[in-house]
């Protein structure tokens, strides 16, 4: 593994309690990437309760099994989605986001986001098949 020393230095003027404590506040942001191959990625997507983006509010199990973006250890409860396949999801709501993930190609790169660094206890729920809103996008 690479010295994440090197590889990840603090901002000039700032120490580890008080980058810690930017995360904790929520006054920072986290942003990270995930590639997946598989077609089911094991997560539900919501409009964010802030009212700004698309957020994942639970993961989801297929036969019994955690699916992909869980068993991947980066993506929390909580992580809103910032761009598919390098495409924005700025301003899309959920259905149109999960529909950029169903249609894509794979392999899928999904960029994330996470605000403060208290993901939520994570939860996992029975997979069901999306489903389009007649008429909608």
């Amino acid at each position: 593994y690479a010295d994440d020393a090197a590889d990840f230095p603090l901002p000039a003027g700032l120490d580890v309690a008080q980058l810690q404590a930017m995360l904790d506040s929520g006054q920072a942001t986290v942003a990270f990437k995930t590639t997946f191959e598989e077609a089911r990625l094991g997560m539900m997507l919501q409009d964010a309760a802030d009212g700004d983006g698309v957020e994942v509010t639970a993961f989801t199990e297929f036969e019994g099994r955690p699916g992909p973006v869980e068993l991947s250890g980066k993506v929390k409860l909580g992580d809103k989605v910032a761009r598919v396949n390098g495409q924005s999801t700025r301003g899309l709501d959920f259905a149109a986001v999960l529909e950029m993930i169903i249609d894509a190609p794979r392999p899928l790169t999904l960029h994330w986001e996470r605000t403060g660094s208290r993901p939520q206890d994570a939860s996992r729920v029975a997979h069901s098949d999306f489903k389009p809103i007649a008429g909608g996008p």
